[in-house]
C-alpha cells in the first residue's frame, strides 16, 4: 500500500476527505494527490502524520500506526485504569504523591 492510500485510509477513519487533510497539514493544493506518483518531502510527511495522529513510519511502510498518547496524571477529566480496572481516587492520589517525591529527589 502506498503513502497516499494509507493517508486516505486514516482520513476516512476520522471522517475527513483528502482535501481536508491537505488543508489541515498546511500543504499546497492537491499536494497529497501528487503523492500517488511522487515521493513526499520529509517536512510535508511529518505535517500529515501529525494531523492524522500517526507516525511517518506508518505512512511510509505501515509500521507503528499511532504515536503514544500523552496524558497528564493531574487531568481530573481522565479515568485511569490498570489491567481493566478503574484506579480509585485514593490510589491515584498515592501514585501522584509518589511521583511528586521522585521529582523532588531528581
Amino acid at each position: 500500500m502506498s503513502v497516499f492510500y494509507r493517508i486516505k485510509e486514516l482520513a476516512k477513519d476520522k471522517g475527513w476527505s483528502i482535501a481536508e487533510v491537505n488543508s489541515r497539514a498546511g500543504l499546497g493544493k492537491n499536494t497529497l494527490y501528487n503523492w500517488k506518483h511522487k515521493e513526499p518531502s520529509a517536512a510535508n510527511l511529518e505535517a500529515v502524520a501529525s494531523v492524522l495522529d500517526t507516525t511517518t513510519d506508518y505512512l511510509i511502510n505501515g509500521e507503528t500506526a499511532r504515536k503514544p498518547q500523552v496524558i497528564d496524571l493531574d487531568d481530573d477529566d481522565i479515568i485511569f485504569a490498570y489491567k481493566g480496572e478503574q484506579i480509585s481516587d485514593a490510589d491515584l492520589k498515592v501514585v501522584r504523591r509518589f511521583l511528586s517525591t521522585m521529582e523532588i529527589q531528581a
